[in-house]
């Protein structure tokens, strides 16, 4: 869900770049090698693979991996993902399988995430749409 919360947060807010392969607070290329093993996939099945989760995450929008700009890159002769994300002029909204407690009906869950400096904040319904009017102004 950390790939979803992220482009959501950027696509919510300014925009911004996402690298998976390199250490987020040190900026030291890790490479992919570990995630394709786990994954048992190489680099076109790595891509397939975060498209398919954004699709599970974003269900309402069959559109979802081609709004970011995904690619694989080579730094330092490893292979390292760069998505890019866009500020969006509509919200990016995932949601999660849940259910309603009283009568274990099964729902979709939806999550309002935002970039505020270097995180992903979950904000409220009614904060969000508060945020959205001021983006929109931008």
């Amino acid at each position: 869900f950390r790939i979803p919360k992220a482009i959501s947060a950027f696509a919510n807010s300014l925009g911004g770049q996402i690298y998976i392969g390199i250490e987020d607070r040190t900026g030291k290329v890790l490479g992919l090698e570990n995630d394709y093993d786990v994954l048992k996939t190489d680099a076109d099945g790595f891509e397939n693979q975060i498209c398919g989760c954004l699709e599970k995450y974003f269900p309402q929008d069959k559109a979802i991996c081609s709004k970011p700009t995904m690619k694989m890159i080579e730094i330092d002769g490893q292979d390292v993902f760069r998505i890019d994300v866009k500020p969006s002029d509509t919200p990016f909204i995932p949601s999660k399988d849940g259910s309603v407690k009283s009568t274990q009906k099964p729902i979709r869950i939806p999550f309002f995430y935002v970039r505020v400096g270097n995180s992903s904040k979950d904000f409220t319904a009614p904060n969000f749409i508060k945020h959205w009017i001021e983006h929109l102004d931008k």
